[in-house]
C-alpha cells in the first residue's frame, strides 16, 4: 500500500511537472506569437512609411511641374505682352508720322497768311 502511495505520489509529481512544462512551452509560444506580431506590425508600419515618401515625392514632383508650367505660361504672357507693346509703339510712331505728312501737306496746300 505504501508503495501504491509513492507511485501515486510519483504520478501527482511527474504531472505536475508536465503541467509546468506545457504552461512554459504555451508562454514561449505565446511570447513567440507576440514577436511574430509585432514584427509583422513593425513590416507593416515600414511599408506605410515607404508608400507615403513614394507618394510625397509623386507629389512633390507634380508640384514642381505644375510650377515649371505657370512659369513657362507667365513668360509666354510677358513675351506677348512685350510683342504687343512694340506693336502697339510702332502703330504709334507711324500714326504720328502720317500725322507730320498730313500738317506738311495742308500748310502747303493752305498757306498761312
Amino acid at each position: 500500500e505504501e508503495e501504491h502511495i509513492l507511485h501515486l505520489r510519483q504520478g501527482q509529481r511527474e504531472g505536475r511537472e508536465w503541467k509546468r512544462e506545457r504552461e512554459r512551452d504555451s508562454f514561449r509560444d505565446m511570447w513567440r506569437g507576440d514577436r511574430e506580431m509585432q514584427t509583422c506590425r513593425e513590416r507593416k508600419r515600414k511599408m506605410q512609411i515607404r508608400q507615403m515618401d513614394i507618394q510625397r515625392q509623386r507629389d512633390e514632383e507634380r508640384d514642381r511641374e505644375t510650377d515649371r508650367e505657370m512659369l513657362r505660361d507667365m513668360q509666354r504672357d510677358r513675351d506677348i505682352d512685350a510683342e504687343t507693346s512694340r506693336e502697339r509703339h510702332k502703330y504709334m510712331h507711324r500714326k504720328a508720322e502720317t500725322h507730320k505728312e498730313t500738317v506738311k501737306e495742308r500748310h502747303s496746300k493752305y498757306p498761312q497768311k
